[in-house]
């Protein structure tokens, strides 16, 4: 299955920057993390964030994105993911949704780098890249993560 290839956006005006929003599914398939870490950086580039953000955000991003596709898509290939992007108030909003059943974010432990473990690293470094990470769980099934990242306004000279 071909994965959507995201546009690039036009600069964001100076009214843009202060406010703007974006949404998107993909399909719930191996692969598709690259994209929509693509398409969030072609939203958050625009916004007056540091390499290091930058960085950051695509790193949480693709965690969050490889967690819902292995753990929340008991589809796969038939669920589809729904992201959501918006700026406001110097706050970077990020959502990532699923459809599967959920889990219990306090029964998954941070890992310690002496057990060598391959994987497991996810929520971990949503955490630690990110100002704030909740999980929430439809009534119905399905869960989102929402990441949020501070944003520090550009100096004015």
């Amino acid at each position: 299955m071909a994965l959507p290839i995201a546009t690039s956006p036009h600069p964001l005006s100076e009214d843009q920057r202060e406010s703007c929003f974006t949404s998107f599914n993909v399909p719930s398939v191996r692969g598709t993390a690259r994209v929509v870490r693509r398409r969030v950086l072609e939203f958050a580039r625009h916004l007056p964030l540091s390499k290091g953000d930058l960085q950051s955000i695509e790193i949480a991003v693709g965690e969050a994105t490889v967690n819902a596709v292995r753990h929340g898509s008991p589809l796969e290939g038939v669920d589809h993911l729904q992201v959501t992007c918006e700026y406001q108030n110097e706050i970077l909003t990020i959502e990532i949704s699923d459809q599967g059943n959920g889990f219990m974010p306090a029964n998954v432990p941070c890992p310690v780098a002496e057990d060598l473990k391959s994987d497991g690293y996810g929520i971990c470094l949503m955490n630690g890249l990110m100002d704030q990470v909740r999980f929430s769980f439809g009534p119905d099934g399905g869960t989102t993560v929402r990441m949020v990242k501070r944003v520090s306004p550009v100096p004015q000279n």
